[in-house]
């Protein structure tokens, strides 16, 4: 049974105009509810934006000021003095690691003033639209609080928990065990689940939410899985003769996890055997290692830092190859995998190791090509060679889209309107 659902409001992290994977599968979502005619508004962390709110694209965004730590540590990125910038980055991380031990006994919670930051304004608002549902993305924590403390005093409103990422199941992070975790974690499941009215889990949690604690809960859980498999954005762009080859990987690189290294080294030594460019839209502790790259490539490789979503995808219409590095240790698949292959480019994925969680989606995928970095180095530059000059096929979307329907936004969009 589906209700009307007319007016929504969306609780997430960041959305617009540097959205994270989550504010992307938010975003994916919003466009489907205005193609059915839904009026959808948004209430986001503030993202470099002066404006209390503005309306992008017929939706009302509304900011929400992060913890002070956390916007000491981006004016601290915008300074040129090198030592102020230090210090002020080290602020910056004491106030984070400040606010986590202070609220260490109620943890994911690190904070009280942004969490009701974000109750006032979802009370604020519901006030003047009376909202038919609020939907809260598990990130970030203080969002899916601040939801839970309105939906306390007003429990005739209707909320879905969208969790892209379980509270519990992190695992042994750098100071806190696995065991621990998990008792924190499950702690606020119970509280928010207990008022939710419609749990929306990804595929990759099922295994994790089988678990009996769980069983209360089970008649208001639904599983669907990233909806980023949109073919709304695929676009043939016919590639000019003799044209250097475009490459583009975008994304957060961990040197510990997804090290772009051995990616940069085969680069370099097709180099000699193809003209290519290979843009690097990224961001983390791999940044020195791109542009050393940068510069032995004579730019052939090049650090291009972060930019506008919106951006990105024209840039991976005009793309001829994208790029896709596996991490280490991972249990979701990437969210970013399924924008990649809606594109209908040729895909290189390098693998790390057996536990490759991207291996299996990619194998569905005609037109990727997978490049263990534990095979020989001159193979896999021969593999790629191949690749790139092998003709370009012709993608069936109907038999694609079968594939990956639950990756559409479509997908998780009926659930999110069917009344449990």
């Amino acid at each position: 049974m589906e209700n009307e659902f007319e007016n929504i409001l969306f609780v997430t992290d960041f959305y617009y105009p540097h959205p994270t994977s989550i504010g992307i599968c938010v975003d994916k979502l919003v466009e489907e509810f205005k193609l059915m005619g839904k009026k959808v508004t948004i209430i986001c962390y503030d993202n470099e934006i002066k404006k209390r709110n503005i309306v992008v694209n017929n939706v009302e965004i509304h900011f929400i000021k992060q913890k002070i730590g956390e916007r000491v540590k981006k004016i601290a990125d915008k300074q040129k003095n090198k030592l102020f910038k230090i210090l002020l980055n080290y602020l910056g991380i004491f106030l984070v690691r400040f606010g986590q031990l202070l609220f260490f006994p109620w943890c994911r919670m690190s904070s009280i003033i942004v969490p009701l930051r974000y109750y006032f304004k979802i009370n604020e608002l519901y006030k003047k639209n009376k909202y038919d549902m609020i939907c809260s993305s598990n990130a970030p924590f203080d969002g899916t609080l601040g939801t839970y403390w309105f939906k306390k005093k007003n429990p005739y409103v209707y909320w879905e928990c969208y969790i892209l990422d379980t509270f519990s199941n992190k695992g042994q992070t750098k100071y806190i065990s696995a065991k621990t975790n998990d008792k924190k974690g499950w702690k606020w499941e119970k509280k928010f689940f207990d008022k939710a009215n419609k749990i929306i889990n990804i595929k990759g949690d099922v295994e994790h939410y089988s678990n009996s604690r769980y069983d209360i809960y089970r008649k208001k859980m639904v599983n669907t899985d990233v909806p980023l498999f949109d073919l709304n954005h695929y676009e043939v762009i016919p590639k000019k003769n003799n044209e250097k080859i475009k490459m583009i990987y975008a994304g957060r690189l961990l040197e510990h996890l997804s090290s772009p290294q051995y990616l940069c080294e085969l680069l370099y030594k097709l180099s000699k055997n193809i003209d290519y460019s290979m843009d690097f839209y990224s961001s983390g502790d791999c940044e020195k290692i791109i542009e050393k790259y940068q510069n032995i490539t004579s730019g052939k490789i090049k650090r291009c830092g972060l930019i506008d979503h919106n951006e990105l995808l024209e840039k991976y219409k005009k793309a001829d190859i994208l790029i896709s590095i596996g991490s280490k240790k991972a249990d979701l698949t990437p969210s970013k995998i399924f924008e990649y292959m809606s594109m209908g480019k040729k895909i290189i994925h390098i693998i790390k190791n057996d536990n490759d969680i991207c291996v299996e989606s990619y194998k569905k995928y005609p037109k990727a090509l997978l490049i263990d970095e534990r095979d020989n180095v001159e193979e896999n530059i021969e593999k790629i060679i191949k690749f790139i000059n092998s003709e370009d096929l012709q993608i069936d979307f109907n038999t694609l889209k079968e594939a990956f329907i639950e990756n559409t936004p479509q997908y998780t969009v009926e659930l999110m309107l069917k009344i449990k």
